[in-house]
C-alpha cells in the first residue's frame, strides 16, 4: 500500500526500478508506507491530506475574519508579558553542546532555514543572533 505525501525537505531521492527518482520540496507523490512514515517522522514530508487541510484552514482564517471583526486584545498585560517571557526562555540560544534538534528549533524561531544543514553549519548561520 502506498501513501500520498508532500515533500517538505529540499530534496529526496529514492530507488525506483533500476534507477532513482528525485523529488523536490512541494512535490506530491506516492511512496511505500514504511518510507512515508520515516519521512513524516523526521519532518521531511507531510501526508498530502494534512497539507491540503492546513492550506484550507489558513485560507479560511484569512478570508473569514477582517480587522474590523476582531476584538481588541485584553487589557491584562501581566499575562501577555508572562507569555512573552516564557517564549523568550523557550527559544533562548542553546548551549554549544546541545543537540542538533534544539539548534534547529532555535534557528527556525529566528527564521533561518536549516534543511540539510549540520549542527556546526546551523551554529555558524545563527552567528551572534
Amino acid at each position: 500500500m502506498a501513501k500520498k505525501i508532500v515533500l517538505t525537505a529540499f530534496q529526496f531521492d529514492h530507488r525506483s526500478g533500476s534507477g532513482y527518482t528525485r523529488h523536490r520540496r512541494g512535490d506530491v507523490f506516492d511512496i511505500e508506507d514504511s518510507t512515508a512514515a520515516r519521512l513524516i517522522r523526521v519532518g521531511a514530508a507531510k501526508l498530502a491530506e494534512e497539507s491540503i487541510e492546513e492550506e484550507q484552514e489558513a485560507g479560511e482564517s484569512l478570508n473569514g475574519a477582517s480587522v474590523e471583526d476582531s476584538e481588541p486584545p485584553a487589557e491584562d498585560s501581566s499575562e501577555e508579558e508572562q507569555e512573552e517571557v516564557e517564549a523568550e526562555e523557550e527559544f533562548s540560544r542553546p548551549a554549544k553542546a546541545a543537540n542538533v534538534t534544539k539548534w534547529r528549533a532555535y534557528a527556525k524561531h529566528l527564521g533561518i532555514d536549516t534543511a540539510n544543514k549540520s549542527k556546526d553549519e546551523i551554529i555558524a548561520l545563527v552567528g551572534g543572533r
